[in-house]
């Protein structure tokens, strides 16, 4: 079997751990790609005997674990969800279509998605059904924006199965982040060399009497952003700090329909503002704190 011959396919549940079904066309195109194809709890047997030696562990919670990254681009025409719908919509976002204009996420706090994950290695196929997760982006100047996602699922058996045939053409070629990249954090359009958010969802997979599934139990969005130094007059980063002042963050990435991705913080902070180098000019990275402001609207990514 060969590594690189990995495929990763994912759909959305209409009911909570029952297989959809997906086929090649909820393939999801992504790099980093990996399994812990059977993480669980062992449970250890406390036997008495007149000698040494140990016994055997019971295995429960068996669940599967998947990390996936990829590319922060459009489907290719405004309202339409990107290739990896299934995966936000697994980490407690809910789509909002706009026909024709665009798809946004939101976060919520109940109701909660799920997916089913396809994850064949060279012709082996590990089912992860049930699967919530959490996401990170990621964004530098001259690199291509992503978000990286980590879900958790209910083991099934794996088996022998061919892979897919996945069907990627309404995939965006990525934009590099640059200049046509616009940013503002307070009204302060700054000169961004990267941006990282972490939706910070918490996932507990839990199994009891007549249930076993993945829960999504709260979500804490935070992150941090790297800006060319202003001078104080121009923007006090220190005191916004200090203060613990809050406003919006904004950023569009993308000008043409199909393939603009927006990321929009309704009330962010920021925090411990460091000093770093980039080509001779002085840096300051600083923590965000993305909170709600009337609830489930911490942060948003839309697709136009």
């Amino acid at each position: 079997m060969l590594t690189k011959k990995r495929l990763l396919v994912a759909k959305t549940e209409t009911g909570y751990g029952v297989d959809p079904v997906p086929t090649g066309a909820q393939a999801i195109q992504c790099s980093d790609l990996s399994i812990t194809p059977l993480e669980n709890d062992a449970v250890d047997r406390v036997l008495v005997r007149p000698y040494f030696g140990g016994a055997d562990k019971l295995l429960s919670g068996a669940r599967v674990k998947i990390e996936a990254t990829v590319e922060l681009t459009g489907s290719g025409a405004a309202g339409t969800a990107p290739n990896f719908d299934a995966l936000l919509r697994a980490c407690g976002m809910a789509a909002v279509t706009t026909a024709s204009v665009s798809v946004a996420y939101n976060p919520i706090s109940a109701g909660f998605e799920s997916a089913t994950i396809y994850y064949n290695q060279d012709g082996l196929l590990h089912k992860a059904t049930g699967c919530r997760g959490t996401w990170t982006l990621g964004a530098s100047a001259k690199g291509i924006p992503t978000l990286k996602f980590s879900l958790t699922g209910i083991y099934n058996p794996v088996v022998d199965a061919a892979a897919l045939a996945p069907t990627f053409s309404a995939v965006q070629i990525p934009l590099l982040i640059g200049a046509p990249t616009t940013a503002t954090l307070h009204g302060f359009s700054g000169r961004l060399q990267s941006l990282n958010i972490n939706l910070g969802a918490n996932i507990a997979y839990r199994e009891l009497v007549g249930y076993k599934g993945v829960e999504i139990t709260d979500r804490d969005v935070e992150g941090d952003i790297t800006i060319e130094m202003p001078t104080i007059a121009t923007k006090d980063w220190f005191s916004a700090a200090l203060n613990v002042s809050t406003g919006a963050l904004a950023v569009q990435h993308g000008t043409v329909a199909g393939n603009i991705v927006q990321i929009d913080g309704a009330r962010v902070s920021v925090n411990s503002p460091s000093y770093e180098d980039s080509d001779g000019f002085v840096m300051l990275k600083m923590g965000l704190a993305l909170t709600p402001v009337t609830g489930n609207d911490e942060v948003k990514l839309t697709f136009r």
